[in-house]
């Protein structure tokens, strides 16, 4: 194998043989390359007028000959890597975070205070049992902050207690490496999705813009109102300028763990695109399939996440011609036309709509509205929640929009809201809460017949 290190050479690689006396030429060394009778080399140094090009093809040969090891040199040179020490523990990890949750499946996320490797032990009970290496491509996990471990083959509806292990590594040279004791992560328990359940719940929460405040207050009500996921519905960031800005926000916002015991469902805002490191935001944002519009369903409610882009036209300078949502909307299109057909999804108790910029009222998504809206109506949507106005408001049914309409506010403490739903067989409820637990109103919705 290769050494990073440039091998020494010795002049014992490289075969010299004499030149052969000619009119015009005195004694001397060459490379044999350019030997024997035959040799063009030796045809036209005697001519005053060399030819230039002939020259310059053996003087290149010779110099790769004097300059390239052969693989017996280079064997020879190689140092041998000595073995390393452990590295020391890392400092720290941060609490998991669940993401891109199905039926069956489940992505655990982490974060490390240093590069390290990581699994997940898990099983049915507290004594665990079962252990997921987190192998991609043949490769287990290796990073410097984030660490992500998929779970295959889970039940739905079955609840699975887990927990991390990170070691820290040593991968500063590519043949020793040093790898750490394993540092075990606290126990904590999921339920996986599960479209037969009778009953669902879930938390929605949008626009809070990086506000640690408002992040620590909203996470302080999740022990309050139990749910089967988290929906963040857009605008988690400013803007994206730094990968740690990326991770914290994503991972760990205001320090405390907020999604390790009921998956998050990431519905992306305007401000998640902006920034030169928004680009990365698959890095620790895992959507199903790799993209941020899907569907899912658990027990009686079959939910719909778009994504609604920017919020002023492609054109706008702002963008400085890095953006084609117009496009990227035209694609949805195509999507939610074959996906709102789907059986499942007509024969689903309850339809519920998750975007970010809503479709009608203050600052609507014109484009989103023009492309989707015949689409949803036919896909028979009940419900629409969506957040990017920073002022909570509660829109009745219209003949055009067929359904109601609540948006979330934000990201100021003063403003800043959160949705909890119930969802039955025959019934939809609805509450609105700000940060001080007051519900801010209620609504219910019955099963269409």
């Amino acid at each position: 194998m290769m050494s990073p290190e440039a091998p020494e050479y010795s002049r014992s690689s490289v075969v010299l043989t004499p030149f052969k006396k000619m009119p015009n030429a005195t004694a001397g060394y060459r490379h044999d390359a350019c030997s024997g009778p035959e040799s063009s080399f030796s045809r036209h140094t005697s001519n005053p007028k060399m030819n230039r090009r002939i020259f310059l093809k053996h003087s290149t040969l010779a110099s790769i000959a004097l300059t390239a090891p052969s693989a017996r040199t280079f064997a020879q040179t190689r140092k041998k890597p000595q073995p390393k020490a452990p590295p020391l523990p890392l400092a720290g990890t941060t609490p998991p975070v669940l993401q891109n949750a199905s039926e069956t499946a489940v992505t655990v996320f982490w974060t490390t205070s240093g590069p390290a490797t990581g699994w997940v032990e898990y099983g049915e009970s507290p004594s665990l049992g079962y252990v997921a290496r987190g192998e991609v491509e043949g490769l287990l996990p290796y990073d410097h902050r984030v660490l992500r471990v998929r779970l295959t083959g889970l039940t739905p509806g079955r609840t699975y207690h887990y927990r991390v292990q990170t070691a820290a590594f040593d991968f500063s040279h590519p043949y020793s490496v040093g790898r750490g004791a394993a540092q075990p992560g606290p126990l904590y328990s999921f339920t996986t999705l599960n479209r037969a359940a009778a009953t669902t719940s879930f938390i929605v929460w949008n626009d809070t813009h990086q506000n640690k405040d408002t992040l620590a207050r909203l996470i302080g009500h999740l022990p309050n109102h139990p749910a089967d996921f988290l929906v963040w519905n857009g605008d988690m960031f400013n803007f994206i300028m730094s990968e740690e800005t990326l991770i914290q926000e994503s991972l760990h916002p205001a320090g405390l763990e907020y999604a390790a015991t009921r998956p998050l469902v990431f519905s992306r805002g305007n401000h998640d695109v902006r920034g030169s490191v928004a680009r990365m935001l698959g890095r620790t944002l895992e959507p199903p399939a790799g993209k941020y519009y899907h569907r899912f369903q658990q027990g009686p409610a079959a939910c719909l996440v778009l994504d609604t882009g920017e919020d002023k036209p492609d054109n706008d300078p702002e963008y400085g011609g890095l953006v084609d949502f117009a496009s990227y909307r035209s694609t949805q299109r195509e999507w939610l036309a074959a996906n709102v057909a789907q059986p499942e999804f007509q024969l689903a108790p309850f339809r519920i709509l998750f975007t970010h910029i809503p479709l009608r009222g203050r600052g609507a998504s014109a484009d989103s509205r023009e492309k989707w809206e015949s689409l949803l109506r036919a896909g028979r949507v009940d419900f629409a929640i969506s957040g990017h106005t920073h002022q909570h408001a509660y829109h009745e049914p219209t003949p055009e929009q067929p359904w109601p309409l609540l948006v979330g506010g934000g990201p100021a403490a003063t403003n800043a809201t959160f949705i909890h739903a119930r969802v039955t067989a025959e019934r939809l409820y609805i509450r609105l809460f700000n940060l001080e637990g007051k519900n801010l109103g209620q609504w219910e919705i019955s099963r269409r017949v």
